[in-house]
């Protein structure tokens, strides 16, 4: 019966010291802010490089906001700003199951993934976005530090919500350094 009572308590106790949550408890509000680049392979056959400024604020480090101003530098300069929903699932959804590997860069990557939808702007027409995520951390105590963010998207402009074809609709890759830290709510 001891046993049984030291196995059933034993994910409340790790939890405490961090143990598969690693600090992500500490805070409520997360908030990441990065620099970082890639590219963009447009569905018209060009190929552009990208410079991108990025922040995001999550609650639980789970669902929040991402805005990100994105510039292709070479060529003739375009600029994009981008708003979208962040949704990050698997955290919550590890922690509710007790699924916790006891690796932090192997759990930290996993609970990282996200999706993220929203709405990509250049100044004369909006396109729709969707993207796909994940931060693996570089240097970090707890739940705040350093992390490298790997994503994508692909952007659909208006005409092809609508079904015509899209000028601008296209893929892109980013890699970038965020910085994260909690506040208090």
């Amino acid at each position: 019966m001891l046993a049984a009572l030291v196995i059933s308590t034993w994910p409340l106790a790790a939890m405490a010291d961090g143990v598969g949550v690693y600090g992500r408890f500490d805070r409520e509000l997360v908030v990441s802010a990065g620099l970082g680049g890639g590219a963009r392979e447009r569905l018209d056959g060009g190929l552009a490089g990208l410079v991108t400024v990025d922040l995001r604020m999550r609650w639980l480090h789970t669902a929040g906001i991402a805005a990100t101003w994105e510039l292709e530098p070479v060529g003739s300069p375009r600029q994009h700003g981008t708003i979208a929903v962040d949704l990050r699932p698997f955290f919550l959804i590890f922690v509710f199951q007790n699924r916790f590997s006891g690796r932090s860069f192997a759990d930290l990557v996993v609970y990282n993934l996200g999706l993220e939808a929203g709405i990509a702007w250049d100044g004369s027409r909006p396109a729709f976005l969707i993207g796909l995520g994940t931060e693996m951390p570089l240097l970090r105590r707890r739940a705040q530090g350093l992390f490298l963010r790997v994503g994508s998207r692909v952007h659909f402009e208006r005409e092809r919500w609508v079904g015509g074809h899209g000028k601008d609709t296209g893929f892109e890759a980013v890699l970038a350094l965020q910085w994260q830290w909690g506040l208090e709510a």
